[in-house]
C-alpha cells in the first residue's frame, strides 16, 4: 500500500475522496439535526395565511364641503386598513350616501339628499381616486346647490369590493362650509 501512497496521483484521488466523504457527513448530519423533512402544511395553516384584503374603513374627519370655481361640492377621504391595521388599496363598488340630521339624535338618519357611485375597478381608476399622501381615497362629489353645506348632514359609505366583505362607515358632518 506504501506505493500507492508515494505516487503524486493517487495522493490526490486519496485526498480528494477524503475531502467529498468528510463533506457528505457534514451534509448529512446537518440534514438530521434540522430534522431533513419539510412539513407539509395542514389545513389550518392554508386558512391563516394573509392575504391583502380591505378589513376596515374609516371616514376621514378632513372630510368636508368646499366650493371650486363657485360649485360647490363634498370632499370624501376614506381608509381602507387590512387585518393588521395597515393602508391597503382594493377593487371594487364605492356608495357615497348623503342625509340629512334626522334631529332626533338617537343616530337614525333623514332622507337621504345625494348618492353616488364611484368605481374602483381598473388602474385607471386607483390613479384618479388614491392619494398616495394620506394613504386613502380621494373623491370630490358635486352637489346641485350649497343647502347640504349648510345643515347638519350625516355621510354614509359603503365599499364592496370584488372579493371580501362589504365595509360600511358613518360620520356627521356639520354644517358650515369652507372656502376651497
Amino acid at each position: 500500500m506504501t506505493w500507492m501512497i508515494r505516487c503524486p496521483m493517487t495522493r490526490r484521488f486519496f485526498q480528494l475522496g477524503f475531502v467529498c466523504t468528510a463533506m457528505a457527513w457534514v451534509w448529512l448530519a446537518g440534514g438530521c439535526v434540522k430534522g431533513g423533512v419539510e412539513a407539509v402544511p395542514t389545513m389550518d395553516d392554508a386558512a391563516s395565511r394573509w392575504r391583502p384584503m380591505p378589513r376596515s374603513m374609516r371616514i376621514y374627519p378632513s372630510t368636508q364641503f368646499v366650493r371650486e370655481n363657485d360649485v360647490p361640492l363634498l370632499e370624501v377621504r376614506i381608509e381602507l386598513r387590512d387585518e393588521m391595521g395597515d393602508s391597503i388599496k382594493s377593487s371594487g363598488s364605492v356608495r357615497c350616501e348623503l342625509f340629512a340630521s334626522s334631529g332626533r339624535g338617537d343616530g337614525t338618519l333623514g332622507r337621504r339628499l345625494y348618492g353616488w357611485d364611484v368605481e374602483l375597478r381598473d388602474l385607471a381608476d386607483q390613479r384618479a381616486f388614491y392619494d398616495p399622501i394620506i394613504r386613502g381615497y380621494l373623491f370630490r362629489l358635486k352637489l346641485d346647490n350649497i343647502a347640504p353645506a349648510q345643515q347638519a348632514t350625516t355621510l354614509r359609505v359603503t365599499l364592496t369590493p370584488t372579493e371580501g366583505a362589504r365595509l360600511t362607515d358613518e360620520v356627521e358632518i356639520v354644517g358650515g362650509e369652507s372656502a376651497g
